[in-house]
């Protein structure tokens, strides 16, 4: 798949190259709620890349622990808004095993990882059928897997979540036992993931997963980790034509970036729990990566919190909406809410105005920007004649997801006559230009009351 931005018509590769800018003054993922999360916590059991979880999900077979675990706070944070979270899980090592020379099979934990250790195999014969054996799957304490199998077809029995078990094809195939037997499995290790580790990571599941919003949140918010999220969710905007942005807590570094949004602080549990602006991440990338195209996060309640963390004074509250940063508020009513839904980039040019401060106008630009490459990618691309045909088909495509986008407050007023496609220098080239105005929220009221008498 190619894409990303051109300054001249001398692309090699078939794709859609996407230019977004605002018109100088002179000259005037239908998958949506999907959040990449990289929270550097060695889980120590899970799948060795990435893994997707919902709020159904069987978080303790998935990655080891309880959805409330504290381990598992960045998830928990992000999935209260998100649908998806694609958890980047760095866990390289052995996984844990046992060989029992009496029974007819070997067994081997499913995943890597010390928590493989803590897994018991109880086989228990059946108190009411003598020819059955009762197997179940302890994890830690708790039993996770329960099956029947015959006593002389050791070959019935089947893998679950948390095992796999290689039946010994040079061994009979019966289980003789007498009364219980446990096997506990040993062996599994973590290897302990460097920051090298977690780069080359990240930087994968960046390069092959579909998601909107990606974020470091978890790490100390000095690590460098955060940086080097912004560099890749950069390279792939510009250079790979994927539009998506990244959340990342407050630190000393400067982005001036679009695509990047910094939290400045954090929040107060209702039960005196703080939570930090590097957790506090987690919660704000799956609100900007749920919320409708046409809505704004502009004080949107943080439920389930008492105060932000730390309280900002007005003037620290005004530094930090002039730095671009996300804030936490509170409003006399009792909620905490986001102050302004915006993003890093303060440095306005002609060809990126203050619309792309702020992240409503900036998902919907995104959102147009990767419709159009799907759209050109999945219907058109080797399929469709470039003639004048071809291209009528789809500039009407594309007329009627612009005419949508204004049916949906998206967009302002949209005229065809704006819509130019046009064929290329080369034969295969389509030249396609467009005007687009994204519309934004209220957020300032100035009102001026006379009294009359």
């Amino acid at each position: 798949m190619a894409g990303g931005t051109f300054s001249a018509y001398n692309k090699v590769r078939p794709g859609a190259y996407i230019n977004v800018k605002s018109a100088k003054p002179a000259i005037t993922d239908n998958n949506r709620g999907t959040v990449l999360l990289l929270n550097g916590v060695n889980y120590g059991w899970g799948n060795n890349g990435v893994i997707t979880l919902t709020s159904d999900s069987d978080f303790k077979a998935l990655i080891g622990v309880s959805v409330h675990d504290a381990s598992a706070i960045t998830i928990s944070e992000a999935l209260k808004n998100a649908t998806y979270v694609k958890l980047v899980n760095v866990n390289a090592g052995t996984p844990a095993s046992a060989n029992d020379s009496s029974l007819p099979f070997n067994i081997k934990a499913r995943y890597a990882g010390a928590k493989g250790n803590d897994i018991t195999i109880d086989l228990v014969q059946s108190i009411t059928n003598q020819s059955s054996v009762i197997v179940k799957t302890i994890f830690g304490t708790e039993v996770v897997d329960t099956q029947i199998i015959p006593v002389d077809h050791a070959e019935k029995i089947q893998d679950n979540d948390y095992v796999t078990f290689g039946v010994d094809a040079s061994k009979a195939q019966s289980i003789s036992i007498s009364g219980e037997k446990s096997v506990r499995l040993s062996g599994g290790n973590s290897t302990t993931a460097t920051s090298d580790a977690q780069f080359n990571a990240l930087s994968q599941a960046l390069q092959t997963e579909q998601f909107q919003v990606a974020t470091t949140a978890g790490f100390d918010e000095a690590d460098k980790i955060h940086g080097l999220l912004a560099q890749l969710v950069e390279d792939l905007r510009n250079n790979q034509g994927y539009k998506v942005t990244a959340v990342v807590p407050y630190s000393t570094t400067e982005y001036d970036n679009e695509a990047v949004s910094v939290i400045e602080n954090g929040v107060i549990y209702e039960d005196g729990t703080i939570v930090t602006p590097s957790i506090a991440s987690a919660w704000f990338a799956g609100k900007s990566a749920s919320v409708p195209f046409n809505q704004s996060l502009t004080y949107v309640k943080y439920d389930g919190v008492q105060a932000p963390y730390p309280a900002k004074s007005q003037e620290q509250i005004i530094k930090a909406l002039n730095a671009g940063h996300i804030v936490f508020t509170a409003r006399r009513d009792g909620s905490v809410v986001i102050e302004q839904d915006i993003n890093t980039l303060t440095t306005f040019t002609d060809s990126k105005s203050s619309q792309f401060h702020k992240n409503r106008e900036l998902r919907a630009l995104d959102e147009i920007a990767n419709h159009i490459e799907n759209l050109f990618e999945n219907g058109y691309i080797g399929q469709v004649t470039n003639n004048d045909d071809g291209r009528n088909l789809l500039k009407s495509s594309v007329t009627v997801y612009f005419k949508q986008l204004v049916a949906d407050g998206i967009i302002g007023d949209f005229d065809q006559a704006d819509l130019a496609i046009a064929k290329g220098n080369a034969d295969d080239t389509v030249v396609m230009t467009y005007s687009v105005t994204p519309v934004d929220s209220m957020e300032k009221l100035y009102n001026t009351i006379t009294v009359t008498r």
